[in-house]
């Protein structure tokens, strides 16, 4: 493969093999950073700690320190809460579920949902990430 051009924001550019994932280029940085990475905004984009990154690139990398980390884990919960509505009831029919900026939503049709529901959902999303899936896009 072809190395790419990674610019950080302090403006530093680094070149890596494309494919490398978001954690390597944060692994490649140093190690505590690598450790720690979360995930990243490519060319404004959120993308998971291990996307590839295949074109020169703009990079912000996401700690649990970062500004963006909120945004990435309300981000996370909103597929976990989908998942969970899936699993519970199948005739769901979910629309879009994206972060704000006090948590996430969801556009549901297809169920009425009550607090009891909200109760099982919330049970069920504990269970799905107690199972310690990987994410992946």
């Amino acid at each position: 493969m072809s190395d790419i051009v990674v610019t950080l924001p302090d403006g530093s550019e680094l070149e890596v093999e494309a494919g490398s994932t978001v954690e390597d280029v944060a692994y490649g940085i140093g190690p505590g950073l690598g450790e720690d990475t979360v995930g990243g905004i490519v060319d404004g984009d959120l993308a998971g700690r291990e996307e590839p990154l295949e074109a020169d690139c703009e990079l912000v990398i996401i700690t649990e320190d970062s500004e963006e980390y909120l945004r990435t884990l309300r981000h996370s919960a909103a597929h976990v809460f989908a998942q969970a509505l899936e699993r519970l009831h199948p005739e769901a029919e979910l629309a879009i579920g994206p972060p704000t900026d006090d948590g996430f939503y969801y556009d549901v049709a297809g169920v009425d949902l009550d607090a009891d529901d909200l109760e099982a959902i919330e049970a069920e999303m504990y269970d799905i990430i107690e199972a310690d899936y990987d994410i992946e896009r």
